[in-house]
């Protein structure tokens, strides 16, 4: 799933639009519905509990569920968490260096935290829209974007590549 603001203000434009053909031909209010089976949805889950209501869980997304990773991947990979919360805990994990790494972590409407261990050459390049990402050092991503390099050696010609968006969410990252 590529997500970048082009997409989220196209599904927000297409939502309107058929919001006030619905409204006008058939006096439908599609956004009411839409809010209300959100707070239908929500509700279930506090009800219910976080574990009854885990719509999909996967190895490599996360929706209505709160998820923990600890292993590094170890090829290109990209993680989803929509309506839950992901903690990304790679600070104590084995992660290759011989060669540089593309990951993608898309939050919307949820809460992920991405721990790296220290000293690892990292280049993120983060995108909020009505919400946050927070990098080290005090990069900010509020409804913008922000970048973060962090100091390597010069010998290491491979770093981690990570693109984070962040749609109605917050993204944190430790290093």
């Amino acid at each position: 799933m590529k997500m970048g603001v082009g997409l989220f203000w196209g599904i927000v434009l297409i939502l309107i639009g058929l919001s006030i053909i619905f409204k006008v031909f058939f006096n439908i209010s599609i956004f009411r519905i839409l809010i209300a089976i959100a707070f239908i949805l929500i509700g279930l889950k506090i009800l219910l509990g976080k574990s009854a209501l885990n719509i999909s869980s996967s190895e490599k997304g996360v929706i209505f569920n709160d998820k923990r990773y600890v292993n590094f991947p170890t090829s290109n990979t990209e993680y989803n968490t929509i309506f839950g919360k992901s903690l990304f805990d790679f600070s104590d994990a084995a992660i290759p260096t011989d060669r540089s790494l593309n990951l993608e972590f898309n939050t919307i409407f949820g809460n992920t935290e991405l721990r790296l261990p220290p000293g690892l050459p990292v280049r993120i390049k983060a995108e909020a829209v009505f919400g946050s990402a927070e990098l080290p050092e005090d990069n900010k991503a509020v409804f913008g974007s922000a970048n973060y390099i962090s100091d390597h050696d010069s010998a290491a010609s491979s770093f981690v590549n990570i693109e984070i968006n962040t749609v109605f969410g917050h993204f944190l990252v430790k290093q």
